[in-house]
């Protein structure tokens, strides 16, 4: 039988000499930053794969930074993109019809010349 507390000190919180909830409470988190250092430290230890706990400890991260007011860098970096997509969607509109009045001219000069309309 497995003499391991998995309530009070499972050991994917123990590892290194200390408690997350220690290291936490210690450092005065709070509930956001705390939840990622929570998922940070466990990713390797709980589960087969990290990614959902390092995807958790992302989401935790991005939200406290947003509670804050805080703009992160990939928020600035996706803005900047989302605009030049805009640019780029509006530019495609334009060619598009810049495309369209040239066929149109195209075929009334072609017209002309067969028919003489």
């Amino acid at each position: 039988m497995s003499s391991e507390d998995k309530i009070n000190h499972p050991s994917h919180y123990t590892k290194g000499g200390i408690e997350v909830i220690q290291f936490i409470d210690s450092w005065n988190l709070g509930f956001a930053l705390g939840n990622c250092i929570k998922y940070i430290t466990r990713a390797e230890h709980k589960h087969d794969s990290p990614k959902d706990d390092l995807l958790k400890a992302r989401w935790y991260l991005q939200h406290e930074i947003e509670k804050r007011g805080f703009e992160s860098e990939k928020t600035s970096e996706i803005a900047a993109l989302e605009a030049e997509i805009a640019l780029l969607k509006k530019d495609r509109e334009v060619l598009k019809m810049t495309v369209s009045e040239l066929g149109n001219s195209l075929i009334s000069a072609y017209s002309r010349n067969v028919y003489g309309r």
